[in-house]
Formats: structure tokens, C-alpha cells, sequence
């Protein structure tokens, strides 16, 4: 008999006898547990697709025009110090941008990467790395590199104060 001709069935361990979906009532056929299963919260199967997003116009979209929206919509929208007291509350979390790119920051000031580093307290090697790709600066140095792109004479202030 040749190896082509035999053919087994087997049925593993894992592989369930029936074909529930993931919010069964009823324990799993497969479970040795026993454990019911569990659906992922919020997902049913009548919720179909999610909505399509036209991203070109969420791209286009400026403050004013969503200050706009929300007056027509009448949502209120928060001031600046309701801003600042739900960060101090910690309802909100201020995050960084996700990239900073520090050649254009050092290339707008005309300083060289190590007088750029000299200046911001940054070590040469860092700034070349993360000029290069093979580092991404994370965490204070990547706040303080956002700082120094929008107020670069005020870092240098403060830094030259704390001499």
C-alpha cells in the first residue's frame, strides 16, 4: 500500500467538536477547564463593519473648523483652563508628538550637531544618532527637543539661568 493511499483521521486534543462563537453561553467543547467563553466586550456580531473614514478631509481639518462644528453641533469644547485642570486632575494626559526630527530643529537655529548639543545638554553622539535613524529620542529629551523647536530661545534662557 502506498503512503498516498493510507489516509487517517485524527482528531486533536485542541480542535472543538462544535462550532460556537465566542459569546456562547455554554462551556467550550474543547475546554478541559470547563471556563465559558468569553466575547470581546463592546463587539457583537450584528455590529458589522466599522465606518469608513475619509481621512483627506480629517487631514484638512483646522482648529476653527472644529470649533465650528462643535458650535453647530452644540458640544461644548474646553478652554485653555479647563485644559489645564483636567491635565492637572489627570482626566487628560498631555503626549508629545511621536517623532521629532531633530536635523531640521539644529538646521533652523544654523548650529552644528555639536554646538547643538553643547547648547541643549545633549551629548554629540545622541544628536548624530538620532539625525541618522539609528536612535529615537524618547521621553524629556524627546519633550525637550519638541520645546526647543517652537521656543529654542527660551530653553536657552532657562539653561543659561540655571548656570
Amino acid at each position: 500500500m502506498a503512503k498516498s493511499d493510507t489516509v487517517r483521521s485524527v482528531k486533536s486534543k485542541g480542535a472543538s467538536s462544535s462550532r460556537r462563537s465566542r459569546g456562547a453561553a455554554k462551556t467550550s467543547a474543547s475546554s478541559h477547564s470547563g471556563k465559558r467563553t468569553r466575547a470581546k466586550p463592546g463587539v457583537t456580531a450584528s455590529s458589522g463593519r466599522a465606518a469608513r473614514i475619509d481621512w483627506t478631509k480629517v487631514d484638512a481639518t483646522n482648529d476653527r473648523a472644529v470649533a465650528a462644528q462643535a458650535r453647530k453641533d452644540g458640544t461644548q469644547t474646553p478652554s485653555n483652563r479647563a485644559w489645564r485642570e483636567m491635565a492637572a486632575s489627570g482626566r487628560v494626559a498631555r503626549v508629545p508628538p511621536a517623532s521629532v526630527d531633530v536635523r531640521s530643529i539644529r538646521e533652523k537655529l544654523g548650529l552644528s550637531q555639536t554646538g547643538f548639543a553643547a547648547r541643549f545638554g545633549f551629548t554629540a553622539a545622541a544628536v548624530r544618532q538620532w539625525e541618522h535613524g539609528r536612535r529615537v529620542p524618547h521621553g524629556p529629551a524627546r519633550v525637550l527637543l519638541t520645546i526647543i523647536a517652537r521656543e529654542p530661545g527660551a530653553v536657552a534662557r532657562a539653561l543659561n539661568a540655571a548656570e
